[in-house]
């Protein structure tokens, strides 16, 4: 799934329906892609809220989105099993997501 945000250097300031087009277009995406949302500060969405927080462990962590493209790793269940920085490669990503399929 995927919440376009436009807090990271203003790299999305079109509207929903202009992102959705250019995706599509350029990059042939086909997975769901909803509303432009904010993932940082007082106006965070309250999914985002919850998978920045889930498995941390030290209440003074950064638990902040940094740039664009972080993924969660979300069970069946709704448990967060893994959380991907931006510069996190295939290589490491996909591991994690066969292993969580088993």
């Amino acid at each position: 799934m995927d919440f376009p945000c436009n807090q990271f250097a203003e790299q999305a300031p079109e509207p929903d329906e202009e992102i959705q087009k250019f995706c599509t277009l350029n990059y042939r995406t086909t997975f769901p892609r909803f509303h432009k949302i904010n993932v940082n500060g007082d106006s965070t969405i309250a999914l985002y809220d919850f998978l920045k927080h889930a498995n941390v462990v030290d209440p003074e962590a950064d638990v902040n989105i940094h740039w664009n493209f972080t993924k969660f790793l979300v069970s069946k269940d709704g448990k967060v099993l893994c959380r991907f920085e931006t510069d996190q490669k295939r290589d490491v990503i996909e591991p994690e997501i066969i292993e969580a399929l088993k």
